[in-house]
């Protein structure tokens, strides 16, 4: 099997080699694994101590970043390596500077793998979230290097569980540990004979946490907001910004709205500042204006969402309409800002459990993203009490990074 999923590997190697003709991000995937292991070489001192991260992405960096600095902190003998698959990921943090080395991720065939773990040759590989790669896993079982899984989440439906995923789940049994973020994920584990697992939570919590703490305040918002209600928009696409439209041209209540679109491209925030009826501005647009005038800001730009959801009273978080996946609600939550989204969040557990601890509530249809502002407008206890929800909802699942450091002072 492992044969056939090697052959597999260059497959999706000569699609992508096509597909980076005539798009961008298939190109840097290919231009930066190009001349990979002679620049691994060069910077890399085989003889060092060394911990190696692996993040698929952005967000699961993110995630890990809590660990990451704190080996960094703890075990200063150590360097720390982080590799990623994609470019979203590599491009934004190769210069990162709790890292000293960063690099793209080799395709995962056997030649590519002997060679990289001849040139890192880490003490301790830590996996974050997912990205299991078998070929890798096969080498690093063979040359006894220890490997973790931190912030992991498994489900019944995954290939590893199925009849035909018996050598995906053998290569999982090779790992040393498992830091999973809940009991569904824990007990599928050792329902299939892995039992070196602790339930640690998700350390986003304690990424989350640390975010907020370094917020920059953002006079022009105070500007805005003027001690007025508030909505912020996170991260919104499509339909999410057309609920809002409408909504903002029918509401006959006095209220703020500051829109942070996911997609910033010219053409698509005129469009979407020319559906708003009321008086609104961008924010690159607001140079000596007097703000408190303005019903509705724009934020075309990138960079500044976690420090923008502090001016909220409640927070809207996109992604939750189309297949794109809900975006971040616990930056929002954190603040102890009561959330709402669309109803399409099946894979996100933090979105159904903050439902459930009733510091978020879920928008179907047009009619209940409507009532939702209304409700909480209206009803400052409500408010209040989500508000509560939220803040104690994160602040009682953190904890997931001091786990995992306390297994590394054991062990390494």
């Amino acid at each position: 099997m492992r044969f056939l999923y090697t052959i597999g590997i260059y497959f999706y190697r000569f699609f992508i080699g096509i597909a980076s003709l005539f798009n961008k991000k298939a190109q840097l995937f290919i231009k930066g694994r190009q001349d990979l292991f002679s620049k691994a070489q060069k910077q890399i001192n085989p003889d060092d101590q060394l911990i190696w991260f692996h993040a698929a992405s952005l967000g699961e960096f993110e995630q890990g970043k809590p660990i990451i600095e704190q080996c960094k902190k703890n075990f200063p003998t150590y360097k720390i390596l982080v590799t990623f698959f994609s470019p979203s990921g590599y491009e934004l943090r190769k210069n990162d500077e709790t890292a000293d080395y960063v690099f793209y991720l080799p395709l995962d065939t056997p030649s590519n793998m002997k060679k990289w773990l001849d040139i890192v040759n880490p003490n301790l590989v830590i996996l974050i979230k997912y990205e299991f790669w078998f070929n890798l896993l096969h080498m690093l079982h063979k040359r006894s290097i220890p490997t973790l899984v931190v912030s992991a989440v498994f489900r019944s439906d995954q290939s590893f569980f199925k009849p035909y995923g018996s050598f995906m789940l053998n290569a999982l049994k090779t790992i040393q540990h498992f830091f999973v973020q809940d009991e569904r994920s824990l007990h599928l584990l050792k329902n299939h004979h892995i039992h070196q697992v602790t339930l640690s939570g998700d350390t986003r919590f304690d990424r989350v946490t640390e975010l907020v703490q370094t917020a920059k305040p953002l006079p022009f918002l105070e500007k805005f907001k003027n001690n007025t209600f508030t909505i912020v928009a996170g991260s919104t696409w499509s339909k999410g910004e057309d609920f809002f439209v409408r909504y903002i041209n029918e509401t006959k209540y006095t209220l703020k709205f500051v829109l942070v679109p996911h997609e910033i491209h010219a053409t698509k925030i005129q469009q979407l500042q020319k559906n708003i009826q009321k008086k609104s501005i961008l924010y690159s647009e607001i140079n000596n204006q007097d703000l408190a005038n303005y019903d509705v800001l724009i934020i075309d730009a990138v960079g500044f969402l976690t420090s923008v959801y502090p001016y909220a009273d409640i927070a809207y978080v996109g992604g939750a309409y189309g297949s794109t996946g809900i975006h971040n609600i616990l930056e929002p939550a954190t603040y102890g800002k009561p959330v709402f989204y669309g109803p399409r969040f099946k894979k996100n557990q933090e979105a159904k459990d903050l439902i459930t601890a009733k510091g978020a509530k879920v928008a179907h249809n047009y009619e209940d993203f409507e009532n939702i502002i209304n409700l909480f407008y209206g009803d400052p206890e409500g408010l209040r009490i989500y508000s509560h929800n939220a803040q104690q909802f994160i602040q009682k699942n953190r904890g997931a990074t001091e786990k995992v450091m306390h297994y590394l002072q054991k062990h390494l």
